[in-house]
């Protein structure tokens, strides 16, 4: 192997050298690899959004769920239902004696 002179590296001269031609598939495999590295990174970086979007989802979504069971809850409290039966006209009253439980 010569001598590489500064020369033949910017005129290109080096790549019809025959060290360097019988190279092209180690540089092609290489430049594959690279590809594949940085298209991998990028989807990996698609994902962990996708994953940080779904958990700020669900957050909201359990704030939702926690705030329409508080929401039943209390509209279904026996007062609750009292008082909106009375409002409607409704001609259902609530049981004034105890319950007898048979033996």
């Amino acid at each position: 192997m010569k001598n590489i002179t500064a020369q033949e590296i910017l005129n290109g001269d080096i790549l019809t050298r025959k060290w360097v031609t019988n190279q092209k598939w180690v540089a092609l495999l290489v430049f594959a690899l690279l590809v594949l590295y940085v298209y991998s990174a990028y989807a990996a970086q698609r994902q962990q959004r996708k994953i940080d979007d779904l958990k700020k989802e669900l957050v909201d979504e359990q704030y939702t769920l926690s705030t329409k069971r508080a929401e039943l809850t209390k509209l279904t409290r026996q007062s609750s239902l009292s008082e909106e039966l009375n409002k409607r006209g409704s001609q259902l009253r609530e049981n004034q004696e105890p319950i007898i439980r048979i033996r």
